[in-house]
């Protein structure tokens, strides 16, 4: 598998996978590997800007949706792109423009380096989903921590670099790209 160290030394590598949404990946690691968010931030912790992107790895398109299936639709990238066309879209992406999910979306995400404002979109409110807010920053560190749909704050004595993971109560997540300071 892909180490910390292989995406150190890459050269021009832009961005890695923080989220395969295939039922047999090993995002969350074990007690012999990383996770990716691991990796990702050993990687940042370094001083290499690399982004994380999500991705369902689907295989099965017509069989019926289920956890022992690689169905679509387990992992995305929302690009905010000045215009619809593939090289918007793709420069977008190479500037960090976009936020990796699998589940979690986002209806403000303002990120600088000295101020965070974000909201997470609420999609169906009878579902009743809490939301994890944790701002991550020098290797893997958690910086802040707070059970809400949204967070304006500005951002003092976080170290290198900080990035956001939401984590949703049914288990899924979305991932901001890194700010380096």
């Amino acid at each position: 598998w892909l180490t910390s160290e292989d995406i150190k030394h890459s050269g021009d590598t832009w961005a890695f996978e923080v989220f395969n949404g295939h039922m047999s990946a090993n995002n969350d690691g074990s007690l012999y590997s990383m996770s990716t968010e691991e990796i990702w931030d050993d990687v940042l912790s370094h001083g290499k800007l690399i982004y994380g992107v999500a991705t369902d790895d689907s295989h099965h398109f017509n069989e019926e949706f289920s956890a022992n299936r690689s169905n679509p639709g387990r992992g995305w990238l929302m690009v905010n792109a000045n215009k619809l066309s593939q090289e918007n879209i793709i420069n977008a992406m190479r500037s960090g423009q976009f936020y990796s999910s699998s589940g979690v979306k986002f209806s403000k995400l303002e990120l600088s380096k000295n101020r965070i404002n974000v909201k997470i979109e609420i999609e169906d409110s009878s579902k009743k989903s809490k939301y994890t807010i944790k701002i991550i920053h020098n290797n893997g560190l958690t910086f802040f921590e707070d059970e809400n749909d949204q967070i304006d704050m500005q951002i003092n004595g976080a170290k290198n670099y900080y990035r956001l993971v939401v984590i949703s109560s049914d288990g899924t997540k979305a991932w901001s790209q890194p700010i380096f300071l």
